[in-house]
């Protein structure tokens, strides 16, 4: 990486009360020292309406499907769903992981799986509504985990990848500014006036060797190159023979 923060990631464990998370400060608290990953097995039961809040919160993740990424509207094209731009992320996660050398892989992806999810509640501010408004996530984040079995996992997470301090976290954040370029990359591929004119400040967020990488061949790639193989005769009869 090209960055070395201090090795260091909380306990998530996703058996801990809402109210027993609480009463950490999380930052500090993930911060605090060098410690495994940990979950505890949920365990469906009617007790206390656990398998009614677990429905619940599936029906919310899908609110993402609805929620549209807002910033597209100012470049004028292009558009997706929180949820179609989390997909993406989670798979760059999961490449980027396997590119670092010292990190939990399957934590990134945690990390990345999950970034988003307060959006189902407070919706998805770009760069112009940051200007003016400030979403709440982190009450979001605790009104949409209230009574789950693994609420103390969930926030953990959230807390760790807000606070943009382990290496899992820095290579997450990285997952999604790459999602953002490939994005504009198919909008420039397009001809779309303007997009090419948002992937410096795109590259000026990344901070992993690996991730700046990537970005250069995306840049220097095509978007249809993974199926479009223009020297092949394919094109002509396709599978007439």
């Amino acid at each position: 990486m090209h960055e070395k923060p201090a090795r260091k990631r909380a306990a998530c464990n996703g058996g801990a009360s809402a109210s027993n998370v609480e009463r950490f400060n999380l930052v500090s608290w993930l911060l605090a020292g060098d410690v495994a990953l940990m979950r505890e097995p949920v365990t469906l039961t009617d007790e206390g309406g656990t398998v009614d809040r677990i429905v619940e919160f599936l029906f919310e993740v899908g609110m993402l499907k609805r929620t549209p990424r807002s910033g597209w509207q100012f470049l004028g094209s292009g558009s997706e769903s929180v949820a179609e731009h989390v997909f993406r992320v989670a798979m760059i996660a999961f490449v980027l992981g396997r590119m670092e050398d010292s990190i939990d892989a399957d934590h990134v992806v945690k990390l990345a799986l999950v970034h988003d999810l307060p959006e189902a509640r407070t919706g998805d501010l770009n760069y112009v509504n940051q200007k003016y408004v400030t979403a709440d996530e982190e009450r979001a984040a605790a009104d949409m985990s209230a009574g789950l079995p693994f609420a103390g996992e969930l926030r953990c997470l959230l807390a760790e990848y807000r606070a943009e301090e382990s290496p899992e976290s820095i290579v997450a954040h990285d997952a999604d500014q790459l999602e953002m370029l490939l994005e504009l990359k198919e909008q420039i591929d397009k001809g779309v006036p303007g997009a090419s004119d948002w992937t410096p400040f795109v590259l000026r967020r990344l901070r992993t060797e690996n991730a700046q990488s990537l970005a250069q061949r995306i840049l220097e790639g095509n978007a249809a190159s993974w199926w479009f193989d223009r020297g092949s005769e394919w094109w002509v009869r396709g599978g007439k023979g």
